[in-house]
C-alpha cells in the first residue's frame, strides 16, 4: 500500500504534526460515526490523491502504527504539516484540489535556502511532488525527482531537529543518516511496482534518484539492490561448482545453465554498480571462470571418446565465459584455454579423416609393435609390403602431402630400413670374423638394396627420405666394393679363367669353392691365396693368348682338380 495515498496520518484525517490530544480526538469522532454505520470525511482527505480506505480495522491500524515517537517521524515524512502562514495557504488550494497553486506558494518561500521558518515548505512540496509521481499509477520522474531532492535538503541540514521537534512534539534522536536510511527504504517500497516497468523506471535510474545524498547513503541505496544478486550468484556458481565435480561428462550442460541463470542478477549488477566497479568484477569474474571450468572438464572428459567430439559444445561454452566480461587474470586463463579448444576444434575434419582410416591406421600400428627387434630381410619386406594396401587407403582419404598420412608411412619406411640397416650390420661382423663367407654377405646386400629400392617409392618425410638415400648410397658403395673386390679377388682363379676361358666354367668353379672352403680356412693356405693374388696377374698378362700353354696348364689344373675332388 502506498505510504502516500494510504498514510496513517491521512486514514485518520490529521495532518502530520498533530497532537496526541488531536488525534484522541479524531478517533473517537471516526467511532462515533461508524457506529451509527457512517463515514467521517475530513478537510486533509485530500481527493486528488485517490480513494481512500477507511473502516475501522484501517483507523485502529492507522492508530498503532503512529503510537510511537518514530513511527510518527517516518510517516510523517510522507505526509503535510503546518508550520505558518503558507503552509496553511498552500494545504487550502490543496484541499480545492488545485495542486498548481500548492507548488507556486511554496516554491515561493525557497528562494532563500532551507532556514528554521521555511523548512516546512521542503518538506510539503517535497511530499506532494512524491504524491503527483506515484499518485494515478503511472510514474513521473520529474516530479519525483524534485520530491526526492527537496526532502534531502531537509534530512541533511540543520532543520531535520526541528522537523523531528514539529512532528513528534518533545523530538527524537535523528541522525541524518539513520533518518535518509528510512526514507529510501520507502521509497524504494513505493517504487516497486515501477522497478523495470516499460513506462517505470530502471534499476539504475532509482538509483540514481540519490546521486545528491552523502556517499554513504549512495552506498546503502546499491546495496539495497546487490545484495540478493550476489547472493544469487554466488549460490549459484557453489551449486554449479558441485554438480561439475561429480560429473564432468556434464560439465558442458552445467556451465550453459549458470550462465543463463545468473544473467538477470548479472545485468541488474551492472546497471547498479556499473562495469569498472570492484564488486561487480568479482562476480563477474567468479561467474565466468567457473563456467570456463566446465567448459574445459567437459573437454578433458571426452577429448580421447569415440562416442562424441566435445570441441563444439567446448568452445560454444568458453565462448559463454568471455562474453561475460571477465577481467584480469580470469580473461587471460579463459582466451588461453578457449584457443586450446579451438585449435581441437580446427582440427575436426582431419580427425575425421582419422576415424575413417581408423582400421587401417590399427593394422599398420599393430604390425609396428610386433615388429621384431632384429628383423630379417624377409621380415622388413613383408612390413612393406602389408602396409602398403593400408597405406594406400590412408592416402586417398588424406591426399600424398597430408602430415599424419606422411607420418604413418614414414613409420613403415623408418621401421624397415632400420630393420634393414641391423641386419646388414650383423652379417658384416660375421663376415669380418669369417662366420659366413664373402659371396654370402654379397647376395645380403644384393637383397637389402632391393628391400631399400622399395622403401624409396614409399611417401615419406623429408627427414626420412634423407636417411633413405643416405643409407642406400651407403649401400650401393658397398656393393660396388665387393664387385671389385670380386673381379680382383679372381686373381686366385684367373690362370684357371684364362686357361678354361669362362670364369664360371665348372672346372673354375671347382676351384672357386676349393679356395673358400678348404685354403682360406688355414694359415698356409691363406699365405698361399695371397701369394697367388699377387702373382696371378703377371702371369696371366703373359700368358694370355699362348694356345700351346693355355692346353698344358688345363691339363694340369684337370690333374689337380680330380686330386682334390677324389
Amino acid at each position: 500500500m502506498s505510504i502516500v495515498k494510504q498514510n496513517p496520518f491521512r486514514v485518520l484525517g490529521l495532518l502530520g504534526d498533530s497532537t496526541e490530544r488531536e488525534l484522541q480526538k479524531q478517533i473517537a469522532t471516526i467511532k462515533r460515526f461508524a457506529e451509527v454505520g457512517k463515514t467521517k470525511s475530513f478537510d486533509y482527505d485530500f481527493e486528488f490523491l485517490g480513494v481512500l480506505s477507511r473502516d475501522m480495522d484501517d483507523i485502529q491500524h492507522a492508530a498503532r502504527t503512529i503510537e510511537q515517537a518514530h513511527k510518527k517521524l517516518l510517516y510523517s515524512l510522507f505526509w503535510f504539516v503546518k508550520n505558518n502562514q503558507f503552509d496553511e495557504i498552500a494545504l487550502n488550494n490543496l484541499k480545492d484540489q488545485n495542486t498548481a497553486n500548492a507548488i507556486y506558494v511554496w516554491n515561493k518561500t525557497l528562494r532563500s535556502g532551507i532556514t528554521s521558518k521555511n523548512y516546512s515548505s521542503y518538506h510539503n512540496l517535497s511530499t506532494l511532488y512524491i504524491a503527483l509521481a506515484t499518485g494515478n499509477g503511472s510514474l513521473e520522474n520529474q516530479y519525483l525527482r524534485k520530491g526526492i531532492e527537496l526532502k534531502k535538503e531537509l534530512i541533511h541540514s540543520e532543520c531535520l531537529l526541528n522537523f523531528s521537534e514539529l512532528v513528534t512534539g518533545n523530538g527524537v534522536a535523528t541522525e541524518s543518516s539513520d533518518v535518509s536510511k528510512l526514507f529510501v527504504d520507502e521509497i524504494i517500497e513505493l517504487l516497486s511496482p515501477h522497478i523495470g516497468a516499460s513506462e517505470g523506471i530502471s534499476t539504475h535510474g532509482l538509483i540514481s534518484l540519490f546521486s545528491g545524498f552523502p556517499d554513504d547513503i549512495r552506498k546503502y541505496v546499491s546495496s539495497k539492490h546487490t545484495e540478493l544478486p550476489l547472493s544469487n550468484i554466488e549460490k549459484l556458481v557453489e551449486k554449479t561448482t558441485a554438480k561439475r565435480k561429480s560429473n564432468k561428462s556434464a560439465a558442458a550442460e552445467y556451465g550453459d545453465q549458470l550462465f543463463r541463470l545468473t544473467h538477470d542478477d548479472r545485468t541488474l549488477l551492472r546497471s547498479v554498480l556499473g562495469v569498472d566497479d570492484v564488486v561487480f568484477q568479482m562476480a563477474v569474474n567468479r561467474v565466468a571462470d567457473e563456467v570456463m571450468q566446465c567448459s574445459i572438464d567437459y573437454f578433458n572428459e571426452w577429448h580421447d571418446s569415440d562416442e562424441l567430439d566435445p570441441g563444439d559444445l567446448a568452445l560454444k561454452i568458453a565462448g559463454y565465459a568471455k562474453s561475460i566480461g571477465p577481467t584480469g587474470q580470469s580473461k587471460n586463463r579463459i582466451d588461453e584455454n578457449t584457443e586450446t579448444i579451438k585449435v581441437w576444434v580446427d582440427d575436426k575434419p582431419e580427425r575425421e579423416q582419422q576415424r575413417r582410416t581408423g582400421k587401417e591406421v590399427a593394422f599398420i600400428s599393430n604390425l609396428l609393435h610386433k615388429f621384431p627387434e632384429h628383423p630379417s630381410i624377409n621380415a622388413c619386406s613383408g612390413l612393406v609390403d602389408f602396409c602398403m594396401p593400408k597405406l594406400s587407403i590412408i592416402r586417398s582419404e588424406f591426399g600424398a602431402e597430408n602430415e599424419f598420412y606422411l607420418e604413418v608411412s614414414s613409420a613403415v619406411a623408418n621401421y624397415a630400413l632400420g630393420g634393414l640397416v641391423d641386419y646388414m650390420n650383423g652379417q658384416q661382423e660375421l663376415v669380418v670374423r669369417n662366420a659366413i663367407p664373402l659371396s654370402s654377405f654379397t647376395d645380403t646386400v644384393s637383397a637389402v638394396i632391393s628391400v631399400i629400392h622399395l622403401i624409396s617409392k614409399m611417401d615419406v618425410t623429408s627427414d626420412v627420405r634423407r636417411r633413405i638415400y643416405t643409407n642406400r648410397t651407403t649401400i650401393l658403395n658397398i656393393q660396388s666394393q665387393l664387385e671389385a673386390h670380386k673381379k680382383s679377388s679372381s686373381g686366385a682363379c684367373y690362370i684357371a679363367t684364362m686357361a678354361y676361358g669362362d670364369y664360371d666354367h665348372p672346372q673354375v668353379k671347382v676351384l672357386r669353392n676349393y679356395r673358400d672352403r678348404h685354403l682360406s680356412s688355414s694359415f698356409g693356405g691363406r699365405m698361399f691365396i695371397r701369394i697367388y693374388y699377387a702373382m696371378s696377374p703377371s702371369m696371366v698378362s703373359l700368358l694370355n693368348n699362348q694356345r700351346m700353354i693355355n692346353r698344358i696348364i688345363r691339363r694340369l689344373l684337370d690333374k689337380l682338380i680330380m686330386s682334390i675332388t677324389s
